[in-house]
């Protein structure tokens, strides 16, 4: 780990020690400065800051990912959040995201292995910028990628339906991905669903919490598919997936 009155860093023993904090460092600052808007591969932007990708060993990658806000603020002020000045970092969003993450890999579900933490926040300051770093996870695509090129396959049902048996797993692990639509999941060539992009992940502490979660992720999927006019079987095979018993 390494902190100042500016940065915090959190890294993980996964990385290689050639792999240093001032790279880290680097790479984070180049992230959080590139403004380029996700888009699909017609040109239809998807709202968030696009991903970036660094090779760190053979074979392995760092995919790291800016926070960004979503809704009308992001017009405002894209990627500036704010925190008491007496915030801890594990307070902080991208530590509970980890903390997701890790716990989430430990119960045997498909999620990204989180590899760095890294904030800019001034000294006393009531705000901070932030990125994440997790390892690439080979030949995937996006699920939405893949509705856009594939609408007829016969693989979609089955593919949404794994989605949502996995989305079900977080939610009987207590975590809550808030929102979970087709870009969120990533299709491996075994046809494994991971899903990614726990930002903002909330932690269930009761049953009836659960249950409202499950109803919100169907809503929130439902959503997606609908304002991008998606296969209306990736729909149908989700929603059978998060209520299967």
């Amino acid at each position: 780990g390494y902190a100042s009155g500016r940065t915090m860093l959190l890294r993980h023993d996964d990385l290689p020690t050639t792999t240093s904090i001032e790279i880290l460092r680097q790479l984070s600052e180049s992230v959080l400065a590139n403004r380029t808007v996700a888009t699909l591969a017609d040109g239809t932007r998807i709202g968030r800051r696009a991903t970036q990708v660094f090779e760190f060993a053979p074979n392995r990658s760092l995919r790291i990912r800016a926070y960004t806000r979503g809704g009308l603020i992001r017009f405002i002020q894209s990627d500036l959040f704010f925190c008491s000045p007496s915030s801890t970092p594990l307070s902080l969003r991208p530590f509970r995201e980890v903390i997701a993450l890790c716990h989430l890999r430990q119960a045997g579900i498909n999620v990204p292995r989180p590899l760095f933490v890294y904030i800019s926040r001034k000294a006393l300051s009531c705000s901070f910028r932030a990125v994440i770093g997790t390892e690439e996870i080979p030949a995937t695509n996006s699920f939405l990628e893949y509705l856009r090129s594939n609408p007829s396959s016969s693989s979609i049902e089955p593919l949404a339906q794994s989605a949502g048996e996995q989305a079900r797993a977080t939610l009987a692990q207590g975590v809550f991905h808030q929102d979970l639509h087709p870009g969120n999941v990533l299709i491996a060539g075994n046809n494994q669903t991971f899903l990614i992009d726990f930002d903002g992940a909330k932690f269930l502490n009761t049953r009836a919490e659960e249950s409202a979660a499950s109803e919100m992720l169907i809503a929130r999927w439902n959503r997606f598919i609908t304002k991008y006019s998606l296969p209306t079987k990736a729909d149908r095979g989700f929603r059978e997936g998060v209520l299967r018993s």
